[in-house]
């Protein structure tokens, strides 16, 4: 690495601190590994692999060869040793990995030999003419980390040691942070002198009450209460005051802290541009690169879990998206190649795309290989666009390449890409052209401390629009609507928007006949959104779905209102193509007229909300219950015709929940799902002993799957009866 290709310092810290985060989940997988059983070890292992080909990645970014080389050497000796010999040569290499974050990178050739050797020792018993274990080439010979200018090694620097984490302020925010603090403070001093004065009037007002029990208050005493009831209003307007004060000085003080912690996504530059030069040299081929929106800011921690997922995918369009030198030429596409990373800001959303002019992805090729891993059926490989076809590249494990290279093959980068993107209660969407190229896209918040929403309501229940997505709200007469070609519009905002219903026909307007309309910018084009009532905009924290959930299309995460309640926060940006719940197969709907109910059991509330509304949606009448013990409660008090619970649950797991459902006579017959993420054969045996009807991973987990097997249970059960 010469001078020009020097970065700044910043970026190495970054890849320190995200290299020490990785070794944990190497280290803490390795104990895993020895304790465990055959159940969870296959999970534990790609929790492993995950993290090495993410430190593999970082560094080959920012040119630590030597960390690429023994990252990927660990990750072969993972994939391919047996148990005993892998968890002791990929310690060795987790702690070489340990040293060179530290700067200290001799021995990087003796070790590779080792694991090399390793590899090439076949296991007792095998036979003698029996090839070996495909091992890596070996490596040229061993080099220091190269030496920028600063650090000089991974680990070495300004603020190297431990927890040392630092983010450069202007002084002047630091200044303007000082006169929110201060009428903090001042308004702390004055609450105590309001509560003193709010006691004597109490201490005075409980006086009078003891005489009035006693004789009615005279003149004087009527006085005084007059007195009283003047303080108590003056001391409640104050109160009132120092209220919209201290809320007015919070928000400025959080607005101020949310801009020191703000840092540019340029920094981000260089390191991706290090992983186009370092992919294009090892696959010959040309490529230019581009970075487009450098100036766009975002969370620090934001920007943190950002940079692994963009290595991965940068290299990935290079090794699987852009073409050889050579069939670009014979395709009559220009060399170099296109390869360009945009970043654009919509308020509190930032929206960052990969873009490629490569070959594009084949969704036949891809369905088909889904359909050989028993990914996907051959129906569902069929109906594979958009979001379908990044669903299957981001499964653990699937890869569309035969052999495994440095830069891929073990199908674990999309799978990087697809949870950080969840962690950050983002939402992914790709779309792509057969010999034109590739773009994916992720809309994420600005920030992970709080988001801007909008709160509907629609029916009963509540929901949540980020504001960024948001071009007004408008009540609109009967007659600003009307139908195109079967299509719904409306004249709102000035302008014939096309209309969207989360739930068609269940908006009728108010009692003169006007509706509300929200309008929200999607992919598709601005649209107006159907709703009930508006209830206002907040500062909220948007939490992520979590499994069984994570997939619904038009759902970014959840959150929780001022009144305790979970609430589901759309995505704008999808809500052109899909409703709240994604379109289903017509055999997977509950008959309105029957209405059967149906118990869900899980220890998440977040679970069990969103669970409640996929089924709610579907027609079905839905109760809640936290645990097998409450679900037991439930189902004894009164009447159920299918029960949908979790495994893992504190008092009573799913599996005794049902073994008791099965001994009795009231509860026996009534059809039970097991949803879990627990994929282990033993245990879907277990499960299915005890009496469980149908058994779905979560990991796997499809609304649609989960739908169509309630109605096959439900039927199944009417045939029976």
């Amino acid at each position: 690495m010469n001078d020009s290709d020097a970065l700044p310092p910043e970026v190495y810290v970054l890849f320190r601190d995200e290299t020490r985060e990785n070794l944990e989940i190497v280290v803490r997988g390795l104990g895993m590994l020895e304790g465990q059983g055959s159940e969870a070890t296959a999970q534990t292992l790609r929790e492993i692999a995950r993290a090495l080909h993410t430190i593999k990645g970082g560094a080959a970014g920012v040119g630590y060869e030597g960390m690429a080389r023994v990252a990927h050497a660990a990750e072969d000796a993972l994939l391919q040793l047996p148990p005993g010999r892998r968890e002791t040569t990929v310690a060795r290499a987790a702690a070489w990995l340990e040293a060179a974050v530290g700067g200290a990178t001799a021995g990087e050739a003796e070790l590779l030999a080792e694991v090399r050797a390793e590899l090439s020792r076949p296991e007792p018993g095998t036979p003698a003419g029996a090839p070996p274990a495909p091992a890596e080439p070996p490596p040229p010979a061993a080099s220091p980390a190269p030496a920028p200018p600063r650090p000089s090694a991974p680990g070495s620097g300004p603020g190297s040691g431990p927890g040392d984490e630092t983010v450069r302020v202007r002084v002047r925010a630091v200044e303007a942070l000082l006169a929110p603090l201060a009428a903090l403070t001042s308004e702390r001093a004055e609450s105590r002198f309001r509560t003193e004065r709010l006691r004597r009037v109490a201490d005075s007002a409980r006086g009078l009450l003891r005489s009035a029990t006693a004789a009615p208050l005279n003149s004087t005493e009527l006085r005084e209460l007059e007195h009283l009831v003047t303080q108590l209003d003056r001391e409640t307007s104050a109160a009132r005051s120092s209220a919209h004060a201290l809320a007015r000085s919070v928000t400025t003080a959080e607005d101020l802290v949310q801009r020191m912690r703000m840092v540019s996504v340029g920094s981000l530059e260089e390191p991706l541009r290090l992983a186009v030069r370092d992919a294009a040299s090892r696959t010959g081929k040309t490529v230019r690169f581009e970075f487009v929106g450098a100036g766009v800011m975002v969370d620090r921690r934001v920007l943190d879990a950002l940079r692994a997922p963009l290595l991965h995918l940068v290299r990935n369009a290079v090794d699987h998206g852009l073409e050889s030198n050579p069939q670009r030429l014979e395709a009559g596409k220009p060399l170099p190649g296109r390869l360009t990373v945009r970043v654009v800001s919509l308020r509190e959303v930032v929206e960052l795309s990969v873009e490629d002019d490569g070959r594009g992805v084949d969704v036949r090729q891809v369905g088909a290989r889904a359909v050989r891993l028993g990914l996907r059926t051959e129906e569902e490989a069929r109906a594979l666009t958009g979001s379908g076809i990044f669903a299957v590249l981001a499964l653990p494990g699937f890869t569309t390449r035969d052999e495994v290279t440095e830069l891929s093959g073990r199908g674990m980068g999309m799978d990087v890409v697809s949870r950080a993107v969840q962690a950050l209660g983002g939402s992914a969407a790709l779309q792509s052209t057969l010999g034109q190229g590739t773009t994916f896209t992720f809309s994420l918040p600005v920030s992970v401390l709080s988001t801007r929403v909008l709160f509907v309501r629609l029916g009963r229940e509540v929901l949540a629009v980020p504001s960024s997505g948001i071009d007004g709200t408008e009540r609109l007469h009967a007659r600003a609507f009307y139908d195109v070609g079967g299509r719904r519009f409306a004249n709102t905002g000035g302008a014939p928007l096309a209309v969207h219903e989360l739930d068609p026909g269940k908006v009728a307007g108010d009692a003169v006949g006007r509706i509300t309309v929200v309008r929200v910018r999607t992919r598709a084009g601005p649209l107006a959104l159907l709703v009930d009532e508006v209830l206002g905009e907040e500062e909220v924290s948007v939490q992520p779905l979590g499994p069984p959930v994570r997939r619904i299309e038009g759902v970014i995460g959840s959150t929780v209102s001022e009144s305790g309640e979970v609430v589901v926060v759309l995505d704008p940006r999808s809500l052109g193509s899909v409703g709240l719940v994604a379109a289903r197969p017509e055999a997977s709907v509950a008959p309105r007229a029957t209405r059967a109910r149906v118990l869900v059991v899980d220890d998440s509330i977040t679970t069990r909300t969103l669970e409640r509304h996929i089924l709610e949606r579907a027609g079905y009448l839905v109760d809640l219950a936290r645990d097998g013990v409450e679900a037991l409660a439930a189902l004894r008090a009164g009447s159920y015709d299918l029960v949908v619970t979790d495994l893992e649950m504190p008092n009573l797991d799913g599996i005794g929940l049902v073994r008791q459902m099965r001994t009795t006579e009231a509860l026996m017959a009534i059809p039970t799902i097991l949803v879990t993420s627990v994929a282990a054969d033993e245990t879907r045996r277990r499960a299915l002993a005890a009496g469980v009807n149908a058994y779905i991973v979560k990991r796997r987990f499809d609304q649609d799957e989960l739908l169509q097997t309630i109605a096959e249970q439900l039927r199944g059960a009417a045939s029976r009866g």
